[in-house]
């Protein structure tokens, strides 16, 4: 596999897969050898952005003190002071 790219057998595979009624997913499992994962060094942090997003605007909530809420006011969407869940 080393010859060819992962994302040319994916290609590959959905060409020559049956048309299916519905939206597919596709799963790709990949396994390492001799690498220790427990090594700080050798572990793996990778993002993988989908293709056409997630559909959905992302929003960001905080939970914290009423100085703290006061400061981000206008940063994000929602946010929740200790003095607010006291009256819950």
């Amino acid at each position: 596999m080393a010859e060819r790219s992962s994302l040319e057998v994916v290609q590959e595979v959905l060409e020559k897969a049956p048309p299916r009624g519905f939206g597919e997913t596709v799963e790709l499992t990949v396994n390492l050898k001799d690498l220790d994962l427990t090594v700080p060094k050798n572990r793996i942090e990778d993002d993988m952005p989908l293709p056409n997003g997630r559909g959905k605007s992302v929003k960001v909530a905080l939970f914290g003190t009423p100085e703290m809420c006061q400061k981000v006011k206008g940063v994000v969407d929602l946010a929740v002071s200790s003095a607010d869940l006291d009256d819950v």
